[in-house]
């Protein structure tokens, strides 16, 4: 069921968060936000929660850019203990710094609306990029332009750029656009309008900045950014305040009464580290910045009786309760099942079967299991002593029950073999021959995949009662040899190693660790010192990686893949690029990382800066002339290549 489970959810996030992104939302924001969190109980190390918005639409006007400045999300607590629990593991994070508890956080409103960055050249607005999927969204530049709070020309030669929220303010809701269910969907609706007439309820939107990001500009604290936001730029901002005294009673009076005051919408408050070396540090976690979290406000909740708890097997093996009770109804939806957690969870609730429980909307209707209202029952329920997937003992580790069973647990075994999928980019391999080789014993590990043959797969039976077909199989097989040379991030990332993908293993090769040897070898003390790895995620990989090392030997030593080396006429060449190209960012960088280059923003050590228009008068290009970096048109790049 659990596996079931995920891949369900797994297919309405995605059309979900399309849609949403898109401008064309299918459900409530509760709503997704309930099933994304259902997600992250069942699958934590899920790749769809590393991910933040969606591709962009190519169905729309609206040309494509990659963001500057990463729009990444944050991770959430839900309750003042959640948020002390968190200060308390991220100052441990901290410890070698010696940091002082007083002052150290920052709190400002987190704003309901739609994400936006604006980015700028010698002051002046050059694009305004919609979130997408946090790397690559949509230029509205000519809708932003009309908004509230935008500054087409700052008092500042600022080239970065800034984050923002567009919003739409209660009062213009009610007097505009009263036929939308609320002001987000509103926002998001007018924000993108592709036709001139429409667009012009823009000018109703208000954008307020929070984020600021350029070469050179380096703050101290959040509260010097934020002055410099207001203050020298001339932008609307939040409210926001400083120093970790205070906080909960803040948060209590916006959860009270400021909340409902307030002319725009606002879901809880952003609480970071307030120092900028301080945030640095933490790290990420998750794909997100550790060093900030979203204090969501307070969920509703219901009583109901537990009926059953299921225990479920996550692909990493730890073994999690699910509670199933009397449906109740949270925020109009019927809801059945809710998260327990862990045994240890259950243990402290003193928690069993026929208890009465509340149930509350965790990030304003994720189900969980809040407390214990009556107890109709004897003691409480035990874990499993035998792994509900593979039938294995289980032990404890920390709080939390995993399954012993190790490569041979289906339910473990099955989640390394997606990731590894996923990591390489073989669409062919869906869920289910995965789950199939795993279910007839044909698959254990990563490596087994590659002594796989055609008799093995086309007699696999689907749901339905039809067989792969020899067809199919040849055409799997063929795809494993067809993508055998993979890039180091993508064979390191796809080891099945808790936390680590792609994106954190290039974040190791960027500080040097670009060999096998070298990832194998380091020490976690040292990754720290990488910027955005924080010491939990050294820790994980330095432990994950000597586990999975003999995967890795097997995978390399029988040639059943080999590293594809990133060596050309462009070695050790440093490339910038600007203006717009014939093809996305990401596949030039890509084409150009292939050819042993690398590509940065524009300094002085770069080598060639890569423009649309030679001619340009960009700022880039000044910077170019200034330094004498040759700048050549993106078919010379390719003839150097």
């Amino acid at each position: 069921m659990s596996k079931e489970r995920i891949h369900e959810l797994e297919g309405k996030l995605a059309e979900y968060r399309e849609a949403y992104y898109n401008d064309n939302p299918l459900v409530e924001d509760d709503v997704y936000d309930a099933l994304e969190d259902e997600l992250r109980r069942l699958d934590p190390d899920n790749d769809l929660l590393t991910s933040v918005g969606a591709a962009p639409s190519g169905k729309t006007k609206w040309s494509k850019m990659r963001h500057q400045m990463a729009m990444t999300s944050l991770n959430k607590v839900n309750s003042i203990t959640a948020l002390r629990d968190w200060f308390a593991s991220v100052s441990t994070t901290l410890q070698p710094t010696k940091v002082p508890a007083s002052g150290l956080l920052s709190w400002s409103e987190k704003l309901d609306g739609i994400s936006i960055s604006l980015n700028y050249e010698n002051g002046n607005l050059v694009s305004a990029i919609t979130r997408g999927d946090g790397f690559v969204g949509e230029d509205i530049l000519a809708n932003v332009v009309m908004m509230r709070g935008v500054k087409r020309k700052l008092p500042h030669a600022l080239t970065g750029s800034i984050r923002g929220e567009i919003v739409l303010t209660h009062d213009m809701w009610r007097t505009h656009f009263p036929d939308y269910a609320n002001p987000r969907n509103a926002a998001a609706g007018i924000a993108k309008r592709e036709s001139r007439d429409k667009a012009q309820g823009c000018q109703h939107l208000t954008v307020m900045c929070y984020d600021v990001a350029s070469r050179g500009l380096e703050f101290e604290d959040d509260e010097e950014k934020f002055f410099f936001i207001k203050t020298e730029l001339g932008l609307k901002v939040p409210n926001h305040g400083f120093g970790r005294a205070g906080l909960e009673t803040i948060y209590q009076e916006y959860e009270n009464t400021l909340r409902d005051e307030l002319n725009y919408d606002i879901d809880g408050l952003v609480i970071r580290l307030q120092k900028s070396t301080h945030f640095k540090r933490a790290g990420e976690r998750s794909g997100n910045p550790y060093g900030a979290v979203a204090l969501k406000f307070a969920a509703e909740g219901a009583i109901t009786t537990l009926r059953n708890v299921v225990w479920q097997t996550g692909n990493t093996g730890r073994i999690t309760p699910v509670a199933e009770f009397d449906p109740v109804d949270l925020a109009g939806a019927e809801v059945r099942r809710a998260s327990l957690y862990n045994s240890s969870y259950i243990r402290e609730m003193n928690l069993n079967i026929d208890d009465q429980i509340m149930v509350k909307r965790a990030n304003d209707v994720i189900p969980r299991v809040e407390k214990l209202i009556s107890k109709k029952s004897v003691g409480y329920l035990t874990a499993p002593t035998q792994c509900p997937s593979c039938g294995s003992k289980t032990k404890s580790e920390g709080e939390y029950v995993v399954c012993t069973g190790g490569t041979v647990c289906p339910a473990s075994a099955a989640g390394r073999i997606k990731q590894w999928i996923e990591s390489i980019s073989i669409l062919e391999w869906g869920d289910f021959i995965i789950e199939e080789v795993v279910k007839q014993g044909l698959v254990e590990d990563v490596d087994d995949l590659y002594r796989l043959s055609v008799s093995d797969l086309k007699d696999l039976q689907k749901s339905n009662g039809a067989v792969v077909g020899r067809s199919t199989a040849t055409s799997l097989i063929e795809q494993l040899v067809k993508n055998s040379e993979v890039t180091l991030d993508a064979l390191i990332g796809g080891l099945g190693i808790e936390g680590i993908r792609n994106r954190t293993v290039q974040k190791f090769m960027q500080a040097g660790y670009d060999t096998v040897d070298k990832l194998t070898t380091a020490y976690a003390t040292e990754l720290t010192y990488i910027d955005g790895i924080g010491e939990a995620t050294a820790l994980a990989f330095t432990k994950g990686i000597k586990d999975r090392e003999p995967v890795l030997r097997q995978l390399l030593d029988r040639n059943y893949v080999t590293i594809k080396k990133r060596e050309g006429n462009l070695k050790g060449k440093r490339i910038t690029l600007t203006g717009a190209m014939s093809k996305p960012r990401a596949h030039i960088k890509r084409d150009i990382q292939d050819a042993g280059g690398t590509v940065k923003g524009m300094a002085q050590s770069t080598d060639y800066l890569v423009a649309a228009d030679p001619n340009t008068s960009s700022s880039k290009a000044a910077k170019a002339r200034k330094y004498g970096v040759p700048i050549i048109s993106e078919n010379e790049l390719y003839n150097m290549m």
